[in-house]
């Protein structure tokens, strides 16, 4: 099971790894007093979420409440993907949505790993759903998803 621990921002540090080598990353998400989540994926992802925290305090004055993330996963971007595929519509971007997502993660990432193999196959079925979504909604995404097979999040 992927676990997903959560702390509040004076105690990220302790969470969040150090540098990971290429390849592998954590899956992480940011809580912010606007009521914005940004949920991402890092292989520095102390660098990473000081980055976001940096940018969101100067530009809107929003502050961090929590912080989760994962442990190193050699996958992450696979697993950031279809996150942000069962978590979308996003608010902002792709990968700001609102309160409720930061809530969601544990349980997504749960049913991502009971459910399917992740690696590149599964990161380029996300991306062809992505594209789907894109070009004709949220239903045919849908479809979409069922017809390749992939796991109901």
């Amino acid at each position: 099971m992927i676990r997903w621990r959560v702390a509040a921002p004076a105690r990220a540090y302790a969470i969040l790894p150090p540098d990971l080598p290429s390849g592998s990353g954590v899956v992480y998400a940011v809580l912010f007093s606007n009521d914005l989540v940004k949920v991402g994926y890092s292989s520095k992802p102390r660098r990473r979420v000081a980055s976001v925290v940096s940018e969101m305090d100067r530009h809107h004055g929003a502050r961090p409440l929590m912080i989760g993330c994962t442990p190193p996963l050699p996958n992450a971007a696979s697993v950031e993907a279809i996150l942000l595929a069962r978590l979308a519509p996003p608010l902002l971007g792709r990968e700001w949505f609102g309160v409720p997502a930061f809530e969601r993660v544990p349980k997504l990432l749960a049913s991502v790993e009971a459910n399917a193999p992740i690696g590149l196959p599964m990161l380029d079925a996300v991306r062809q759903v992505a594209a789907v979504r894109r070009q004709k909604g949220k239903r045919e995404a849908q479809a979409a998803w069922r017809r390749l097979g992939l796991p109901a999040l």
